[in-house]
């Protein structure tokens, strides 16, 4: 029996519904806990030595680093989730991601999800 691939699942709810559970139910006072920690940010010299710890600033505006609060994490969130449904609708894939700061924003057949990302590591 052959199976037809779609981009969604039909028992999904609508993506702005998604948008708006993940909003209310994410738990952004932990990514901000973590950021404020003062050993958060970490630089390495050339050898992978850990050089100097502190907590990690994020982009706010231009020429505005520092430790983002709830609401700055909130606006960054929805904004994020916000393009990722944006492209999501406007593309032919069944997966679209997008990142930066300390989210990870994905749709994967029609269903979204916020990440909190602390570390990751790649082999390539």
């Amino acid at each position: 029996m052959k199976v037809k691939k779609t981009r969604n699942f039909s028992d999904a709810p609508p993506l702005d519904v998604q948008c708006d559970y993940i909003m209310k139910n994410f738990d952004f006072d932990k990514v901000l806990e973590y950021m404020s920690w003062d050993k958060s940010h970490r630089t390495y010299d050339d050898d992978g030595k850990c050089v100097g710890k502190s907590p990690w600033r994020m982009y706010i505006s231009p020429g505005e680093y520092r430790v983002p609060s709830i609401s700055d994490l909130r606006a960054l969130a929805r904004d994020l989730l916000t393009q990722v449904i944006r492209n999501y609708r406007n593309s032919k894939s069944t997966f679209v991601s997008i990142s930066t700061g300390p989210f990870k924003a994905m749709c994967r057949y029609g269903m979204l999800e916020l990440i909190g990302v602390i570390e990751s590591w790649s082999g390539d």
